[in-house]
Parts: C-alpha cells; sequence; structure tokens
C-alpha cells in the first residue's frame, strides 16, 4: 500500500470541501474560531494535519479512507448535481 506519512491527511476530505469552494475549485472560505477571522484558504492545505490518520506511526487507515472516497466520488457528484440524493438509483444508494 503506498505510504501518506508524508501528506496533509485531512479529517473532512477534499472531495467534501470542494463542495464548498468559493468560486476557485482549489479554495474554500476558512473562520477561524481562536481569532474571529474569515479567510481563503487552499483546499489542500485546510482541515488535516500531518499524521492525523496515523495509527502506530502508520498512515495505513488514511490509503484505505482515500479508497473509500475515491469509490463513492461518483455517487456524491451526483447528489451534489442534483441537489438531493433523492432521485440517485438503488446501486448508488447501496
Amino acid at each position: 500500500m503506498q505510504s501518506y506519512a508524508d501528506t496533509n491527511q485531512h479529517y473532512v476530505s477534499q472531495f467534501m470541501l470542494r463542495g464548498f469552494h468559493t468560486g476557485s475549485e482549489a479554495q474554500i472560505w476558512v473562520f477561524d474560531k481562536l481569532t474571529g477571522r474569515s479567510y481563503n484558504d487552499a483546499i489542500s492545505s485546510d482541515a488535516g494535519e500531518y499524521g492525523h490518520c496515523n495509527i502506530a506511526g502508520s498512515p495505513e487507515i488514511d490509503g484505505r479512507i482515500r479508497k473509500v472516497e475515491e469509490a463513492t466520488a461518483p455517487m456524491k457528484r451526483g447528489d451534489r448535481a442534483r441537489k438531493a440524493v433523492r432521485g440517485s438509483d438503488a446501486h448508488a444508494r447501496i
């Protein structure tokens, strides 16, 4: 399995964050609760931390999460385009 130890492992998937982009598909609005400041930031660098999903120093779980996200992305894109889960076919819902 490919190692992702040196990558920013997202606790909110980048795919999901892209649904809230600013107009530039690479950026989202971020609100810093500590400072009360809002700003644009790159999706690739926000909502994640290096080693966030590592267990006992192994990034294996992040690779598995990525596979699930990649497999479900087409269904999520369809839901997003329809703006509803209703209307997706039975196979996609399963």
